[in-house]
């Protein structure tokens, strides 16, 4: 197996970025998926923020410059929400904020709940101006998201491949640790094929796809 191209995402659910290498770990590469954008509902729920469901995450452009992710927001040809001042701005957002300072929150993702921690009005404002609705950019920290159902390893009846076994070892991984992801959907590391690619471009020749 070749490894053609290596993508990473700072803030879940923006547009990623490629890297020519990355330090791996049990959840990942280094600094993945780490934050992650809920909408606040009018009862204040958080609901997921996702680009499944919000293509409009897709006109968020992040890139990471030294210890801040610098995150842009590419306004379209016909505005998708009124113009805001925010929205000609470039938010930096500290790579390893000190939690000790952050509120906390409770939310869900895949029904795999996690105390997390809320950036604050800053952050929420600009990412507000930008979407059009109330959104809350939040921090996992030191929070651990539980693998649920049968995607962990060990809800396997067979014992784990040699392969696993290295893997494991490679990263560091003792047999004993609990499973646990960060806002990765529901495992650290997501693979495809270059087929699988041009085949969805092929589908969407007519859009600008990366």
């Amino acid at each position: 197996m070749k490894i053609t191209q290596l993508w990473y995402y700072p803030i879940k659910g923006l547009r990623g970025i490629q890297v020519e290498s990355a330090k791996l770990g049990p959840q990942g590469l280094q600094y993945d998926r780490r934050f992650m954008l809920y909408k606040i509902e009018k009862s204040g729920d958080f609901s997921k923020i996702q680009l499944s469901g919000h293509p409009e995450c897709s006109l968020f452009a992040q890139e990471v410059v030294g210890d801040k992710i610098r995150v842009k927001y590419l306004i379209p040809e016909e505005p998708l929400v009124p113009w805001k001042p925010e929205q000609d701005t470039v938010l930096e957002v500290p790579i390893e904020p000190d939690i000790n300072e952050l509120a906390k929150a409770d939310v869900s993702l895949h029904q795999s709940r996690v105390i997390a921690y809320r950036m604050g009005p800053k952050y929420d404002a600009w990412f507000t101006a930008c979407f059009g609705f109330d959104t809350a950019l939040v921090f996992i920290g030191d929070g651990r998201r539980p693998v649920l159902g049968t995607f962990s390893p060990k809800s396997q009846a067979t014992p784990p491949s040699w392969p696993m076994l290295l893997l494991n070892h490679l990263l560091g991984k003792k047999a004993t640790e609990d499973d646990w992801i960060t806002f990765t959907d529901c495992a650290p590391y997501l693979f495809t094929t270059e087929e699988s690619l041009n085949n969805v471009k092929a589908r969407l020749s007519t859009c600008d796809v990366e």
